[in-house]
């Protein structure tokens, strides 16, 4: 059997059993009712199911040369009878252009598809001061479950003060990340500090919302209590020197950026003796009043301790809210913890 014919009898047999339907033909056009032209007619009308057609063209020797190749396809052209084998095989060389040119534009457009989708939104978890990126697995899980990617950093929180962490974790996100994703940051207590100055420096990026949970913007009373403890120094390092009410408070600038920022404050407390130093609602680390900063998008109050918040199902629902609508749920749908 000739190579011309095998694939003839191939290509029919790819089209058998899904017939299009006929073509409207114009008067001035030549009909031609034909078994082989009505075959053609058919696997073009089906796009030849593309990858069928790209094995059985690649099996019988054919290959792709130039697009000028594949685009040059004269105008119908009307085929001879059957029973003349040089016209036969004429229409058997426009099918071989027809198929090939499919292809190319199938893969085009795929590629152009592929090409202007837009990126999947990512948001950043942060973990607090002398924790790990374990603590953010359920929050960070949770987040999964509704769409988001989500990159759960590890970073060295008591070893470095706050502006070295910033470029350490900007470094991070500049790898794993890619240019022109939106971006959301999730942080906890110290962490959503970090996720406030990222948010400067994130120019080929675009800007998503922050979340911050139960983060001491205005700083913390306990830090100021302890902050030349020997051994407080020894567990927290640098950056739990910049913990402090004086100091948040001098570096604290109202938000500006164009994230999105919403905090939600716990007012739970298991640390009583905390509490006593911490003036009005706390969390048993931070003060209510110090979570909020000037130009915040929201602000949301939950029974949750300090070390739970990121643990806790009303402050992961909360959280998604926020990245999702840009606004806290105030619905009252999910009971306080």
């Amino acid at each position: 059997m000739t190579k011309a014919s095998d694939l003839r009898r191939l290509l029919i047999a790819l089209a058998a059993g899904r017939r299009a339907p006929r073509q409207t033909v114009r008067d001035d056009e030549t009909r031609d009712t034909s078994p082989l032209s009505e075959t053609v007619s058919n696997l073009v009308s089906l796009s030849l199911l593309f990858f069928r057609a790209k094995i059985a063209l690649t099996k019988h020797g054919l290959r792709i040369k130039t697009c000028e190749t594949l685009l040059s396809i004269n105008k119908r052209q009307t085929v001879a009878p059957k029973t003349k084998p040089e016209k036969q095989r004429e229409v058997l060389a426009m099918l071989r252009q027809k198929t090939l040119r499919n292809i190319v534009l199938i893969l085009g457009i795929t590629l152009s598809q592929t090409s202007l989708a837009e990126p999947a939104e990512t948001v950043i978890a942060l973990h607090g001061i002398a924790k790990s990126s374990r603590s953010m697995n359920f929050i960070s899980e949770q987040l999964q479950s509704a769409g988001f990617e989500v990159l759960n950093l590890d970073y060295d929180s008591t070893g470095f003060p706050l502006e070295t962490l910033e470029q350490q974790i900007l470094a991070k996100i500049s790898a794993q990340v890619a240019e022109g994703t939106t971006i959301h940051f999730v942080g906890h207590s110290m962490g959503g500090l970090l996720a406030r100055s990222l948010a400067q420096s994130l120019e080929h990026y675009q800007p998503g919302r922050i979340v911050q949970l139960g983060s001491p913007n205005g700083g913390s009373e306990v830090a100021d209590l302890l902050k030349d403890n020997p051994l407080f120094i020894k567990i927290y390092g640098p950056a739990g020197q910049q913990l402090t009410t004086n100091d948040r408070t001098a570096k604290t600038k109202p938000h500006t950026s164009k994230f999105d920022l919403g905090i939600i404050a716990g007012t739970r407390s298991l640390d009583p003796f905390s509490s006593l130093v911490i003036p009005g609602a706390d969390d048993g680390k931070v003060a209510v009043s110090r979570t909020k900063v000037e130009g915040m998008t929201d602000h949301l109050e939950i029974k949750v301790s300090h070390p739970r918040l990121p643990h806790s199902d009303q402050a992961a629902h909360q959280t998604r809210h926020f990245l999702i609508h840009g606004s806290f749920d105030r619905s009252n749908a999910i009971a306080p913890q």
